[in-house]
């Protein structure tokens, strides 16, 4: 079957977002301590006033202006304290004044409030003003932040902390939001060994297992196994057709997509799925595989680590968010200025990593982290973000503003 090959980068995020946008993945409705990062899924509207009765916004005194101003001295009898969470409906302050913490709920007939620093209580127990005080002043009204019916939170919203709060302050307990994609991680390589074992003559530890996952786990997947594939063709065959009828929503096999002799991946994905695209306008990540496998969106990527890396920001982030029920869009990007100059030779959309330093009046610097080789996976840690240099850009001189893409975006689960 045919294909095409070294796709633009534009290309391959089309492709990617229309068999996203065709395999999206389950609504389901969990409690709100389970809520954070994932795409709320329905519109949630206030079931009471927020607040529900009148209460206060200061620890003070509550009184009704009116008996204030008709009191001989202007004082009142201070009677028995309110405090939050105590029912004041038949407390009546038309003739008493009422020590009133925040959030109480404002007894009968009080129309105003004075903070306690600008009050006395006398020894016979009246409440004295110390300075004039506005009538309506210090008083939260029922449904001053949210009434009945109003719209809470739109669908469509990733869902942060705060958003979490202000669900909990209408009393909703659980919200409809999309499922964690499941994904399965797949490694490939003879020579890759885990930590912790001795590493022979030609081998090497494998740290795209480890970065990847916890990668995808802050993108709010739910990674259901990391397997290794051993560089015999057989063996891959057999594993991708039992793969096939796995529920499972994405497929990322790390390595084995270039022309190496044991590169097997792109030729068994013909066979038991299908491929999308193979090779992609981009550095690094030029031999990137896309298809499917079963049901699963199928992801091969390079297996230098920055490549890995790289092509599962750029390609499989978007996807992600569109299985979730997001629009397609691109990630978040920024302007910054370069410090020193950069050379580009090439024709390719370059992913340099960088780190940019923002300074009190909002500007940015951004730096190159040193050799960019996509096995270096040292300028990721010392990277913050993607200096991005589209197709057409070649050298860039020290100075000029270019365009970033803060790693911070890529964790929605913190």
């Amino acid at each position: 079957m045919s294909y095409p090959k070294s796709v633009t980068f534009t290309q391959a995020r089309k492709f990617i977002a229309e068999l996203a946008t065709s395999s999206p993945v389950d609504a389901i409705s969990l409690p709100l301590n389970q809520v954070v990062g994932r795409l709320l899924q329905e519109d949630v509207a206030a079931a009471i006033d927020v607040p529900a009765w009148d209460c206060s916004r200061v620890d003070g005194y509550a009184f009704a202006m009116s008996s204030m101003r008709q009191s001989e001295h202007e004082k009142l009898p201070v009677k028995d304290a309110i405090h939050a969470g105590t029912d004041a409906t038949d407390v009546s302050s038309l003739k008493y004044a009422h020590p009133i913490m925040t959030g109480a709920m404002l007894p009968v007939g009080a129309d105003s409030i004075v903070m306690k620093e600008h009050a006395t209580v006398t020894s016979d127990h009246d409440l004295k003003l110390n300075q004039r005080v506005e009538k309506g002043a210090y008083i939260r009204r029922k449904g001053d932040d949210l009434k009945v019916g109003q719209l809470v939170i739109k669908k469509g919203r990733r869902l942060r902390p705060e958003d979490v709060g202000l669900l909990a302050s209408v009393g909703v307990a659980k919200v409809k939001v999309n499922a964690m994609p499941k994904v399965l991680l797949i490694l490939t390589g003879d020579e890759l060994v885990s930590p912790g074992n001795d590493c022979e003559p030609g081998q090497i530890y494998d740290a795209n297992s480890f970065m990847l996952r916890d990668l995808l786990l802050q993108m709010g997947c739910e990674v259901v196994a990391v397997k290794r594939l051993k560089d015999n063709r057989k063996h891959v065959s057999q594993v991708f057709k039992k793969l096939k009828d796995k529920p499972i929503d994405v497929v990322i096999s790390v390595g084995g997509v270039s022309m190496g002799d044991k590169d097997y991946i792109p030729s068994v994905l013909s066979e038991e799925g299908r491929i999308v695209f193979h090779k992609t306008g981009i550095k690094p990540g030029f031999p990137m595989l896309f298809g499917q496998l079963g049901q699963a969106m199928y992801f091969g990527l390079p297996g230098n680590p920055v490549s890995a890396y790289t092509t599962l920001c750029q390609f499989i982030w978007p996807a992600l968010r569109v299985m979730a029920g997001e629009a397609e869009m691109g990630n978040l990007n920024w302007r910054g200025k370069i410090t020193h100059d950069v050379s580009k030779s090439h024709f390719r959309r370059e992913f340099m990593r960088g780190y940019y330093v923002q300074s009190f009046d909002g500007s940015i610097d951004v730096t190159v982290c040193g050799a960019q080789q996509s096995s270096r996976i040292k300028s990721l840690t010392e990277a913050n973000c993607f200096i991005v240099l589209d197709e057409s850009q070649q050298d860039v001189v020290s100075g000029e503003l270019v365009r970033i893409q803060p790693f911070h975006q890529f964790n929605v689960m913190s």
